[in-house]
């Protein structure tokens, strides 16, 4: 009987994973009450974990958490030692992290962390941490908590799902530390050399980072290397995502992304980039993903001012930094903070703008953002219809107010001032 109850988690998780939330679920929870009828600790595990895992690819987080932390809590209660316990507690952080509660996610891997160091199912534990601590603006933590696995290895393991976890944590973290050079590098070699669309769960995430780090890439002020680079990671995600079905509502609000993310690099008009992330956005509400609600938020704003919708882009920016700060992500609050300063507006009716970070002047905050993204004093020149000795002096100034020695550590510095 426990053969066939293991064959019903997997035939259910088939059925999960093709969307078929009717036809799996139940097949799992069947598993799950005969685990529990003859105490068997590690077939429950797996069972829950499962169920728990695919609920939340689906959108159904909350469903999720419940099934992770009953199991949890009873094999507390009973005593039991489970293998699959580092790997469930990894399953429920994760529903944490995209519930937007990024303190809560961080706790409960530092927790397995400090009692199962040594855990086979680390790898796992580590990327999560990542991905919290980097959300948070803790790049220190992020960077720590991938050294196992290292940049080097995370495409080389056997599990498909490590590979993944790993490529989310480190691009994720490259991103807000602005590293899109990194990420573009990281996302062209999994692009070329891995069968991403065998494994949509994860793979829909990763898309939509990849997406955005081709995005940024693209931006004015990057080198004609870098957009280059940009342009043939759009070209490779846009390939990926038309092979993949997106089941349930989180995977739909990331194809979503994916197509705004896209048209961006493909420098399409305001009125139909604004459509775009209009309708991400509309995805995005329908799951319970406060953070990525708020990043589609963020980008359909910045799109709304292009287009001249003042109305709607102060609405966005101001639902944005409130949902990054009660969730405690300080790279997504400083971003909308600074595009509220760009559009002259408070984050709250009838304040003031945000002042501008370390006593830059407007104008100096102008040529910091171009600096965050590695341009020249003559492309900044470029950009802002100045002379390039008149960049250089406003750089200078720049590093002065920082207090910093070079462009490399200012641009740090005023990533983390939310001025890039």
């Amino acid at each position: 009987m426990c053969a066939a109850a293991d064959a019903r988690i997997t035939l259910g998780g088939l059925h999960m994973d093709s969307g078929d939330l009717e036809r799996g679920r139940p097949l799992i929870e069947e598993a799950i009450g005969y685990a529990a009828e003859i105490s068997d600790p590690s077939l429950e595990a797996r069972g829950a974990g499962n169920l728990g895992h695919f609920l939340r690819e689906l959108g159904h987080h909350e469903e999720g958490l419940a099934v992770l932390e009953e199991s949890l809590a009873r094999h507390e209660a009973m005593g039991w030692a489970s293998v699959h316990k580092t790997f469930n507690h990894q399953n429920r952080a994760e529903i944490y992290f995209e519930l937007g509660d990024l303190a809560g996610a961080r706790r409960i891997v530092e927790a397995v962390l400090r009692t199962h160091p040594l855990s086979k199912h680390r790898y796992y534990v580590d990327a999560v941490l990542a991905r919290s601590a980097a959300a948070q603006g803790d790049l220190p933590a992020a960077r720590r908590a991938m050294r196992a696995p290292g940049r080097s290895d995370a495409l080389t393991s056997q599990r498909m799902n490590i590979v993944q976890l790993s490529l989310l944590a480190l691009l994720e973290t490259d991103l807000v530390a602005g590293e899109v050079d990194d990420a573009l590098a990281v996302s062209e070699r999994a692009l070329e050399r891995l069968v991403l669309e065998s494994a949509h769960g994860y793979t829909w995430p990763m898309a939509d980072v990849m997406a955005e780090a081709a995005r940024r890439g693209a931006a004015p002020g990057r080198s004609e290397e870098t957009a280059a680079r940009a342009r043939r990671v759009r070209d490779l995600v846009a390939d990926l995502v038309t092979l993949m079905p997106a089941h349930g509502t989180a995977q739909q609000a990331y194809q979503m992304s994916v197509a705004a993310r896209v048209a961006a690099v493909d420098g399409v008009e305001p009125a139909a980039l604004l459509e775009r992330w209009t309708a991400a956005v509309a995805a995005w509400e329908a799951t319970p993903m406060r953070l990525h609600l708020a990043g589609a938020r963020l980008r359909a704003a910045e799109a709304a001012v292009a287009g001249g919708d003042r109305g709607r882009a102060l609405e966005w920016v101001r639902q944005v930094h409130t949902a990054a700060e009660e969730c405690g992500a300080v790279p997504l609050a400083g971003a909308a903070a600074d595009l509220a300063r760009r559009m002259g507006s408070g984050l709250v009716e009838d304040t003031a703008p945000p002042a501008v970070p370390a006593g830059l002047t407007a104008r100096e905050a102008e040529v910091a953002r171009l600096l965050t993204v590695g341009s020249t004093n003559a492309q900044i020149a470029g950009e802002l219809f100045i002379t390039p000795k008149t960049a250089s002096v406003h750089v200078s100034n720049i590093l002065a107010k920082l207090d910093v020695p070079n462009r490399a550590a200012a641009g740090a510095r005023l990533r983390e001032l939310g001025l890039a």
